[in-house]
């Protein structure tokens, strides 16, 4: 947690009991997945408002699309301090068989939600663009964050070969057929029909081809699909469908080659635990799947919906063994080196502190001003102006009173002083400017680094400290 008190809302589910077995706090409130549903809606929303009010978050980070608009809108209206959202997909990617107008609408209601946000960040570079090309969001408001993937857990070498053998016979597997995997919702959306179509070639190359589907059946949908679509095609006894599971870092490695023809896609998030496996992957040319694999190296991009295509780079990894155990190997390189959950994280921590800081500098700033600035004036008291602020309080100034004078300047003949917790350096700036030697400490060498960026005035010594640990002569 990073320091910080964690907090989850979610719909009622089977997920809830593994998320308090670490540590954190559920709050239930239901979120249809249904596009509009306005009573339903309404009431989540209202469930929201009222929950960020009574607990007074310091930040909100809200995912999905429900979320995103009702989520930040109720997080506003409670005062939440720091907004976040983060963008797996965007409103004009929504599945095919969304009407037009229901997916104008919420690029409409994502403008709207999106003046909410402190930041608004994205897991891959496509989304950014789009965003951008549509005008959603300000463009200083978009950050590119990537996604996370645990690169301990998934990982092919905590595999022996006797556990592969014995994790297919139990699941009935032979050793001697070569396997496809693929790791989706059995919707027609992420690319079913096109796969079973293509398998079926596959399947007269190499009769002993397996494909092993994990994933849930999505009956509720409109483009869900069943293990009897199989039959449709003729494959049934080459195929095994798992169902969801939450043990898939022990199934990618039964896989010769993972594959994944979605219609539309985010970034993939199978699409990188399978290549931090060292699998091999075929893959369309849709969204934000590029980034995650580099086509020729990592695997193989073929145009969305197109079969021919599909069977043709899944025959040509089967037949060529050793390119595809190189690509699997490039993959997991490329993994590690830009999707390693600790990068992604970092990157995460680095903007929270940020925009926790910026928050309670704003804060600080005007709860100061309300108590003392105007009372200064009206009370006719005597007053040094210090500073002028530029933003968020143009009309305000602050001042400094007589006791505060006299302590600082006459009491304190060397003028020096220790700002522990300095933020980003607002005040440390001020006071050496006025002629003292100020010395400016705070834990996260994150904040250091970003109060040396913004403060340019060399006579200011920044450090990474505690109060326990202090880094002058005289502690």
């Amino acid at each position: 947690s990073q320091g910080y008190q964690v907090f989850a809302v979610c719909s009622p589910g089977k997920w809830v009991n593994d998320i308090e077995k670490e540590g954190i706090s559920v709050k239930t409130i239901k979120l249809t997945r249904k596009m509009l549903s306005p009573i339903s809606d309404l009431t989540a929303f209202a469930k929201l408002f009222f929950y960020f009010k009574k607990e007074k978050f310091d930040i909100v980070h809200v995912h999905t699309p429900k979320a995103e608009v009702y989520g930040q809108i109720a997080a506003k209206f409670a005062r939440v301090p720091v907004i976040l959202n983060t963008l797996h997909g965007f409103g004009s990617d929504l599945p095919s068989s969304v009407p037009s107008w229901q997916k104008n609408l919420y690029l409409l209601l994502q403008k709207i939600s999106g003046k909410c946000s402190s930041v608004v960040f994205s897991i891959s570079r496509d989304i950014i663009e789009k965003a951008k090309k549509h005008g959603v969001f300000s463009s200083d408001k978009l950050k590119y964050l990537g996604r996370d993937i645990d690169i301990e857990r998934f990982n092919h070498q905590k595999y022996s070969d006797e556990f592969i053998l014995e994790k297919k016979k139990a699941l009935g597997i032979n050793p001697d057929k070569k396997v496809i995997g693929v790791v989706a919702r059995l919707v027609v959306e992420k690319g079913y029909l096109e796969l079973f179509e293509a398998f079926k070639k596959v399947v007269l190359k190499f009769p002993k081809a397996l494909l092993l589907i994990v994933g849930p059946e999505e009956p509720e949908k409109r483009d869900g699909i069943t293990k009897n679509t199989a039959k449709d095609y003729g494959i049934e006894n080459n195929v095994i469908f798992l169902g969801e599971r939450n043990d898939t870092e022990e199934i990618y490695p039964l896989m010769d080659i993972f594959v994944l023809p979605s219609h539309r896609e985010g970034l993939g998030a199978a699409i990188l635990e399978a290549s931090a496996m060292a699998r091999p992957v075929v893959s369309t040319k849709i969204g934000g799947i590029p980034e995650a694999v580099d086509d020729g190296k990592t695997g193989l991009l073929v145009p969305v919906k197109d079969s021919d295509s599909l069977a043709k780079a899944m025959i040509f990894l089967l037949e060529n063994p050793k390119i595809a155990k190189e690509m699997g190997y490039l993959g997991r390189e490329k993994v590690i080196r830009e999707f390693d959950k600790k990068i992604v994280l970092e990157r995460l921590g680095s903007e929270y502190e940020k925009l926790i800081q910026k928050s309670l500098d704003l804060q600080f700033e005007e709860n100061w001003l309300k108590r003392h600035s105007r009372a200064a004036i009206d009370k006719g008291e005597d007053y040094e102006m210090l500073i002028s602020l530029s933003k968020g309080f143009e009309n305000y100034k602050i001042y400094f009173f007589d006791y505060f004078k006299k302590n600082i300047k006459e009491n304190n003949q060397n003028r020096f002083l220790l700002d522990i917790g300095c933020g980003l350096g607002y005040y440390c700036d001020i006071f050496a400017k006025k002629g003292f030697s100020v010395y400016g400490v705070d834990y996260a060498p994150e904040i250091i680094n970003l109060a040396k960026e913004a403060v340019k005035n060399s006579s200011v010594n920044f450090q990474t400290a505690n109060i326990y640990n202090l880094p002058f002569a005289n502690n």
